[in-house]
């Protein structure tokens, strides 16, 4: 996205006509011979690939320095189209690269997101379709029922997903023992699977890939009920941080932490929880 300068490592002569135009060009980039921005979308990429390690077959890069993710099923996506977009750009029409650009930070709350700040609001849906299903019978077909805190719900098997919310639900059961008060949070559920857009968009929701919970809607606050996003930093600090944690702790992100707050929705985003390396001690939002 961004213009980046470097220098040559190598280059090659163009022959008679194009010495002409007085322009040289880049060799063939060797695997350890990256330019820069390449460099970090590779190191992107490895994280995406670590998140997706069933289904990212390998990430090559081309001769053009372009990173491509490569999955078992023979798609191809291109990581970076190098593209500069607008915030309704990344969110309507983003690359793999956009969808990890924020970094989402686990852990407490310690300021307000800023405007536009939603890291795992960015999806690509083709790459979930890959993985999860490429439309509402494929993604049926990967559901399987998971109790979670006494209530049978349907969760997408691929990527092991459902095997994440059966471990949340054991670690809240646990927890809601000592902290019955938190039930209010919590409790009920309200939804995991519905294939349907975003409301207000085109785009779909992670609802429709099966991967997605929706807990206590009537107590948890929903930007779009009350008109308009915010900062409402009091109301993020007031949810459970205990509750957050066992939800990132199996590869969960929270909608709490976006700019467009969402406190009932839990998400399983593997890919992000990993990217801690961005973010700064005990800085998230």
């Amino acid at each position: 996205m961004y213009i980046h300068f470097f220098k040559q490592r190598h280059s090659i002569w163009c022959g008679v006509l194009l010495s002409m135009m007085m322009c040289c060009v880049p060799s063939i980039l060797e695997a350890t011979d990256i330019w820069p921005m390449e460099r970090e979308s590779l190191l992107l990429a490895k994280q995406l690939q670590t998140g997706y390690p069933d289904y990212i077959q390998a990430i090559e890069t081309d001769n053009y320095g372009s990173t491509w993710i490569l999955l078992h099923s023979g798609e191809r996506f291109l990581f970076d189209d190098k593209r500069s977009k607008t915030l309704n750009e990344t969110l309507n029409a983003p690359d793999l690269q956009d969808m990890l650009a924020q970094p989402y930070c686990i852990g407490a709350v310690l300021a307000a997101p800023q405007p536009g700040e939603h890291p795992g609001r960015v999806r690509v849906e083709a790459f979930f379709q890959a993985v999860y299903g490429k439309n509402r019978k494929a993604v049926e077909a990967n559901l399987v029922p998971v109790v979670f805190l006494g209530k049978t719900v349907s969760f997408n098997v691929q990527n092991h997903a459902a095997e994440a919310l059966s471990r949340v639900s054991e670690e809240l059961s646990a927890l809601l023992v000592t902290h019955p008060a938190y039930k209010r949070y919590i409790l009920p559920v309200n939804g995991t699977m519905a294939w349907r857009t975003i409301a207000g968009t085109k785009r779909l929701s992670t609802h429709s890939f099966g991967i997605a919970i929706d807990l206590a809607a009537q107590h948890n606050g929903y930007w779009r009920y009350r008109g308009r996003p915010g900062a409402v930093l009091d109301e993020r600090q007031a949810f459970p941080q205990e509750v957050v944690d066992i939800f990132e702790r199996n590869g969960f992100i929270w909608g709490g932490k976006w700019w467009e707050y969402d406190f009932m929705h839990f998400e399983y985003r593997p890919e992000l929880v990993i990217m801690q390396e961005r973010c700064e001690p005990n800085d998230n939002g």
